[in-house]
């Protein structure tokens, strides 16, 4: 079990030299967000129709994860990328009922019910989904702070039930995964650093 630590540098020093690089609005759609997470990078890019994709650092043996999420936290799909190739026995998609477009932004104390439907060898399995957002609050990672609401994400599927507590930020509109609960325990993530690229 990992425990979550946002590290926190002071910014009162070197104000306008320290916040050059954190990324802003607009990075997402110029380029990539990096954010360094129990020590190793998870990059954030954009496509057009607004949809996020998140890859990590890959392990000693070449794996690397692949996540697409609307809004970096509605997630679509879920892969291992293998020596930077996609490994299409290992997709795990979710099909929502809303549209893509209409998945919501988190807004402060406010709450989204949702459903979808998961895939993954050939087996399909319905969940309930049910959001808690909280109020917004500053977050800081590194030597960046963002205006951020935390979302709770509860799924109650067929088979299999599990939580995932995440940081919303709306200027960026993308997020991050802090928390991942299930019957088997928790798992929590450190994030340390973030850079626009």
């Amino acid at each position: 079990m990992r425990t979550f630590i946002m590290t926190s540098l002071g910014l009162a020093a070197f104000p306008f030299a320290v916040q050059a690089a954190c990324p802003t609005a607009e990075t997402l759609t110029k380029g990539a967000i990096v954010f360094t997470v129990d020590g190793e990078e998870e990059v954030h890019t954009r496509a057009p129709n607004g949809v996020v994709t998140i890859r990590t650092e890959e392990d000693a043996d070449g794996v690397a994860i692949q996540t697409i999420a609307a809004r970096g936290i509605h997630v679509l799909q879920l892969a291992d990328v293998v020596d930077g190739k996609l490994d299409f026995d290992t997709i795990w998609r979710f099909a929502f009922t809303d549209p893509i477009e209409q998945l919501p932004a988190p807004t402060p104390g406010g709450s989204w019910l949702g459903k979808s439907t998961s895939y993954v060898d050939r087996v399909a399995e319905e969940e309930d989904i049910q959001h808690t957002w909280g109020p917004m609050e500053a977050f800081t990672i590194g030597s960046c702070t963002f205006d951020a609401i935390p979302v709770r994400a509860e799924f109650d599927g067929e088979e299999y039930d599990h939580v995932e507590d995440m940081i919303y930020f709306p200027e960026l509109d993308t997020g991050i995964l802090i928390g991942y609960s299930d019957t088997e325990g928790t798992d929590t993530y450190t994030y340390t650093d973030v850079r626009a690229q």
